[in-house]
């Protein structure tokens, strides 16, 4: 969708609370879909440990998106 017409304005970000965000941030290096990194799909990388809610809060603020307008994933069923 990077390249598409109708995904124009959209914005990805990628949160992360590991303790481990030097080998996160490699691993999105490593991996690729048709010659483009991962890590250049997204606009924005928060990859430290820390609280969910500061991440969403710096990525509102970096963004000027409010909640409303972003979609979240996670695989922790506390959101913690």
């Amino acid at each position: 969708f990077h390249n598409q017409d109708e995904w124009a304005g959209t914005k990805l970000a990628i949160a992360s609370r590991t303790n481990k965000g030097h080998w996160a941030k490699q691993l999105l290096t490593d991996f690729d879909i048709e010659g483009i990194q991962l890590a250049d799909l997204f606009h924005l990388t928060h990859i430290y440990q820390g609280s969910k809610k500061v991440h969403f809060a710096k990525l509102r603020e970096e963004t000027g998106f409010s909640y409303q307008e972003m979609v979240f994933f996670d695989d922790d069923i506390n959101l913690n």
